[in-house]
């Protein structure tokens, strides 16, 4: 019996308890009154208004209960995510008079915290250089509330100064350090000292724009000087690049999700294809992020699957091979130069854990406790810039146990969405600036410069990268090939043949460890070899192919 009552009881599950809410039906179901849907009732249960009186609120249609229900969620979500619009939700539910009361209560509240959290800090700040009390400055010191999110040139905060003060040079730079400490931004200062009252006003100095478009940037990208790779544009509206001439022109790349930077590695990697990269290799634990780079030729290596750690290292111990094999050639001939070559390691954070976990299954006693991956990714970039070879990593953590001690070799930084902490792990140069909102806004910091850069968009619409990458097709047209530039690589050519020139390049041809096909090169060596321009070995694809088929099957691979 008591198990028959329970399962008698009406049961409150939350989806239909929502839809109660939603539709103006009382939350547990029960009628308490004779009211419909369209029409108010007459009579009911008592309400909250003394003993044998129903309430108002039981009595109504339920079309009105709903209509409250939903204005006042209406009103929160105002609060939390729309804040522009909330005074009107306000009015709207409240009356002209209670709407705009209350909504001057949240204003009251959100000026009292900014006041609390922000301009009397300032105000204490600043009072020793001024030479008043924190007080006095607090009454002369105006921040608007909206200063992060203001554009360039709007105004974003004033000071009324001392009549007794100097406003010496040194006086003012102090002030101006304070301020910019305090908010974080970029900003533009206009003295009025020559006449009283003497002002300070604070405006927001100029932004880059929302949106650098790839269609609007082609001629930029095409025309750009060698050895840069075009980023976007800066407040000024000028083209900002990647100078691999730089001293540490290895590139790190912080960033939250969403923030850009598959378009970014996409428009650094489709640039050095166009102009005839020798060897692009990416690695995307995420699969999908670098998947159009797999149609841009056969300079791609692309590892983009998690379940096969060991073909990621495999590929980056390529990467290695290749910048040493240009070493060996450099030690032959110092004027010799080489197609650019590019190591990609997307998500950097989520392969340093994965790498991390399947070594810890893997290694056998006596093992390094690292995976020796980090050892060729680190040769890489010490060894990468003499050998026209770059590293570029990315992930929503960059710091140095994440990229195995290497994070001070990586000396361009890009930063989006980053956190205080991210700041000063990454660029360590005070004050703090804050991080901007826009997607695709990036604070590049190379060789101790600080800029923002509005990235350009590869992706338009959003995704789809077609017109990039038919745009990166039609260079590799005119792409140099062996005989114009000395590289190395698959796919040079000698007297219209078809080449695969350098131990690096062929035994990826041949799906073989380069140290394997080293030794069983020695112990039978391949017949067809050649001599390239630049003095290394080369073969045609058939005659590798066919010396591994009929190599027995004493060589490991």
């Amino acid at each position: 019996m008591g198990r028959q009552a329970a399962d008698a009881r009406p049961r409150h599950t939350l989806s239909r308890v929502l839809v109660r809410w939603a539709t103006g039906r009382h939350w547990h179901g029960r009628p308490l009154s004779d009211a419909t849907f369209f029409c108010d009732g007459t009579q009911g249960e008592p309400g909250w208004w003394g003993a044998g009186r129903e309430s108002r609120w039981r009595l109504w249609a339920g079309w009105k209960r709903a209509v409250v229900r939903l204005a006042v969620v209406a009103a929160v979500v105002g609060l939390w995510r729309w804040r522009t619009g909330t005074e009107w939700v306000l009015v709207l539910v409240g009356g002209p008079l209670a709407g705009l009361g209350l909504w001057r209560c949240v204003v009251a509240v959100r000026l009292w915290r900014h006041r609390g959290t922000l301009e009397r800090p300032m105000a204490s700040a600043l009072a020793p250089f001024l030479g008043v009390p924190p007080r006095t400055v607090e009454a002369a010191l105006a921040v608007e509330p909206g200063f992060a999110d203001a554009a360039g040139g709007e105004h974003v905060a004033a000071v009324a100064l001392p009549d007794h003060w100097a406003a010496t040079a040194d006086q003012k730079a102090t002030v101006e350090q304070v301020i910019h400490a305090r908010l974080g931004v970029d900003l533009k200062y206009q003295w009025r000292t020559t006449a009283y009252p003497m002002v300070l006003n604070v405006t927001r100095a100029p932004t880059p724009p929302a949106r650098v478009l790839f269609a609007d940037q082609r001629a930029l990208m095409e025309a750009c000087p060698p050895g840069r790779v075009f980023l976007g544009l800066d407040a000024n509206g000028e083209p900002r690049h990647w100078d691999r001439s730089l001293e540490d022109p290895m590139v790190a790349i912080h960033g939250g999700s969403r923030r850009g930077k598959t378009s970014l590695l996409l428009s650094i990697a489709g640039q050095d294809i166009r102009r005839g990269a020798e060897r692009v290799t990416a690695v995307d634990p995420k699969r999908v992020s670098m998947l159009p780079l797999a149609e841009l030729g056969p300079a791609v290596r692309l590892y983009n699957d998690p379940r096969n750690v060991e073909g990621m290292w495999q590929g980056i111990a390529e990467f290695r091979a290749l910048v040493e094999e240009r070493y060996d050639a450099l030690a032959d001939d110092p004027t010799l130069e080489f197609r650019r070559a590019l190591l990609i390691i997307d998500e950097v954070s989520q392969c340093s854990g994965m790498w991390s976990a399947h070594w810890h299954r893997v290694r056998a006693k006596g093992d390094p406790a690292k995976p020796p991956v980090w050892d060729d990714v680190a040769a890489s970039v010490w060894m990468g810039a003499q050998a026209n070879a770059n590293v570029i990593v990315a992930g929503q953590r960059l710091d140095y146990q994440i990229l195995g001690g290497m994070l001070g070799s990586f000396g361009v930084r890009l930063l989006a969405g980053y956190m205080p902490q991210d700041y000063a792990r990454l660029v360590g140069q005070p004050p703090y600036i804050r991080s901007q909102k826009p997607r695709g806004r990036f604070l590049l910091y190379a060789g101790d410069e600080l800029d923002w850069v509005q990235l350009v968009k590869v992706d338009d619409p959003d995704r789809d990268f077609s017109a990039f990458c038919a745009w990166v097709r039609e260079g590799l047209q005119g792409a140099p090939d062996l005989a114009a530039t000395g590289g190395t690589g698959t796919g040079d050519t000698l007297a219209g043949t078809v080449l695969i020139v350098g131990l690096a390049a062929a035994a990826g041809h041949l799906s073989m460890s380069p140290e394997a096909f080293k030794k069983a090169r020695q112990r039978r060596p391949v017949p067809g070899e050649i001599e390239a321009p630049d003095g290394r070995p080369a073969w045609s694809p058939d005659v590798l192919t066919a010396w591994r088929t009929g190599r027995g099957a004493g060589v490991s691979s």
